[in-house]
């Protein structure tokens, strides 16, 4: 994609859709032994742009959030659940 949707346009993709969400979500862990040595930390970046249905970017953005867990994947689904707790009405303003 590369911001570019002039493939987007020409695909047709969009004559059905009112607006695209294209996102990428990056995220590391950590640990913090300073509250308990079991606890992990996800540290978690989602990229976003919305294309309507013209192929404009209506809007984009970053949002991070920090999830917390005692496994990698119990911190990563808090985070993503925090990232739609917070971050859902500002990300979607622009539809």
């Amino acid at each position: 994609y590369g911001g570019n949707t002039k493939n987007l346009k020409e695909s047709g993709v969009m004559s059905d859709l009112d607006f695209l969400l294209l996102g990428k979500v990056s995220y590391s862990f950590r640990k913090n032994p300073q509250l308990d040595q079991d606890l992990v930390s996800c540290d978690l970046t989602f990229a976003y742009k919305v294309v309507d249905r013209q192929c404009n970017i209506s809007g984009s953005g970053v949002k991070n959030t920090v999830g917390a867990g005692f496994t990698e994947d119990a911190a990563l689904e808090r985070a993503m659940e925090v990232l739609g707790e917070k971050h859902s009405e500002s990300i979607f303003r622009n539809i």
